[in-house]
């Protein structure tokens, strides 16, 4: 589906569409973002392609196009250990208590992910987080 400048839709999430022009290289014009409601023009600059792709990023939509499906299956493999860290401190009270999350990929840490970031982690990208939790809590009772 297409908006009246070319533009395909791309994201919606439950207050915004966007739609995307693939064909322009420039963040400032790439991205035009509407209410969902109104359909009122919200942002058509910079603003809007960095909503879409923070959305993008913390699986914050209903639906997204085939386009944007493979550009987050690659922003995921690069980023997907350093946002299940983020999501890990955020938790870190939570899966203090279960350490054994970690031990396959079928624990509670993985499921929790899945949940709330649409990713799953390996082994080996588990036991990363893991030490990375560690780590955090034992720096925690030093002092400078």
């Amino acid at each position: 589906m297409k908006n009246n400048d070319g533009f395909t839709k791309a994201m919606m999430t439950t207050d915004f569409i966007f739609f995307a022009d693939n064909t322009e290289l420039d963040d400032n014009g790439s991205v035009k973002m509407y209410d969902r409601k109104t359909g009122r023009l919200i942002s058509n600059n910079y603003r809007a392609n960095q909503e879409m792709h923070e959305l993008l990023m913390y699986y914050k939509y209903e639906w997204i196009s085939k386009d944007l499906q493979y550009a987050r299956k690659c922003m995921m493999e690069e980023h997907k250990v350093q946002l299940a860290m983020e999501f890990a401190q955020d938790n870190s009270s939570t899966f203090k208590k279960h350490s054994h999350a970690f031990k396959s990929v079928s624990g509670k840490f993985n499921q929790a992910l899945k949940k709330v970031l649409g990713v799953e982690l390996n082994l080996k990208e588990l036991r990363k987080v893991k030490s990375f939790l560690w780590r955090l809590e034992n720096k925690k009772g030093l002092s400078l």
